[in-house]
């Protein structure tokens, strides 16, 4: 089974592939690093990526796979330009390589952020074809669990 580990070079995208690392040790793994081009340069109807983005994309994955391999997963980098959106691309990948999982960091948005921003990591589980592990950041967990405790606090009630 492959497993494919999206990669953006973000603390959240490190975690994923720590979180592999230690579930999926030995395993294969292509790191995904899926690119926009802002704003694509359009010539008829050509779209033309950026030789500069492309390369910070290619040496992204690169990182990403070299820090899959020390966590010992045999990773291989792979980038692909998200035309339209980052998660679109990467189900695309998934699919192409017939993959058996998708790893993704999450950055524990909650609120309006993740509809204003979007999060990848909630339309991988929406709309992927594979299982999706969405690893959240360890400032995500601290957060949950002092909300959590905040809203569990026993009152005492005197009647």
């Amino acid at each position: 089974m492959t497993i494919i580990i999206g990669y953006d070079g973000s603390e959240g995208a490190k975690g994923a592939i720590e979180f592999a690392g230690g579930y999926f040790s030995g395993r294969d793994a292509i790191v995904v690093t899926a690119f926009e081009d802002w704003p694509p340069a359009v010539q008829g109807d050509a779209v033309q990526v950026d030789d500069a983005a492309r390369a910070k994309a290619e040496a992204t994955a690169e990182e990403g796979a070299a820090l899959a391999r020390q966590a010992g997963i045999k990773a291989e980098p792979h980038t692909v330009y998200a035309a339209e959106k980052a998660w679109r691309s990467i189900i695309n990948v998934a699919d192409e390589l017939d993959a058996g999982l998708i790893v993704v960091g999450s950055h524990g948005f909650n609120g309006l952020t993740p509809l204003v921003l979007g999060s990848v990591s909630h339309q991988l589980t929406h709309h992927a074809h594979q299982p999706v592990i969405a690893v959240p950041t360890p400032e995500a967990v601290a957060a949950r669990r002092e909300q959590k405790k905040a809203g569990n606090k026993e009152t005492t009630h005197t009647h």
